[in-house]
């Protein structure tokens, strides 16, 4: 026997009494239940928020390290176009006019250059590249094809296929002097 049935027994407390304690404590526990269920469904929530910066932080700082690298990348391959243009770079100024595409593609640029240079850059053995003022210089064949590979930008003029085009046949034209065959009278 516990100590409600002992209470009622003895008449200290009727049973309206007892119901009574008995439906707050019904109630009390039921709001306490309710209370827990909320406190883990806010525990929940706050675990999933915790996990969902964690998740924002970890993208955030994969894509600072990522831009990072590309700067550096960028960085790096600017200063090699730089140092390519300042080693490989020939003076090859003289009378002879040649024409290129600007950088938008769409004008029309002149170089003057050396008759051997304006030869070399029509058959491959040299490139027009921009320097970093945007400037058009001369650079040799091998530097062209290392810009080609890290910064195709770089080059305005290359002429990459050289399938007979240095072949002495199919070169300028070169004027050959024709001797005169004309009847003469021999005195």
């Amino acid at each position: 026997m516990g100590l409600r049935e002992a209470l009622i027994a003895k008449g200290v407390v009727s049973k309206a009494d007892k119901a009574r304690v008995e439906r707050e404590l019904k109630d009390a526990r039921r709001v306490a239940q309710g209370a827990r269920a909320r406190s883990s469904q806010v525990e929940r929530e706050r675990a999933a928020e915790a996990e969902a910066a964690r998740l924002a932080a970890l993208a955030a700082r994969s894509e600072r390290r990522t831009r990072l690298e590309q700067e550096r990348e960028r960085m790096t391959v600017g200063l090699q176009v730089r140092q390519l243009l300042q080693a490989h770079r020939v003076r090859a100024s003289g009378p002879v006019p040649f024409h290129f595409r600007g950088r938008d593609g769409r004008t029309l640029r002149r170089l003057m250059v050396a008759e051997r240079a304006a030869e070399n850059l029509r058959n491959g053995g040299m490139a027009v590249a921009w320097d970093a003022a945007g400037e058009p210089c001369v650079v040799t064949r091998r530097a062209a094809l290392r810009l080609a590979e890290i910064a195709p930008s770089q080059i305005a003029h290359f002429v990459v296929d050289t399938e007979g085009i240095s072949a002495p046949e199919c070169g300028l034209p070169v004027a050959v002097a024709v001797p005169d065959l004309r009847a003469r009278r021999v005195s």
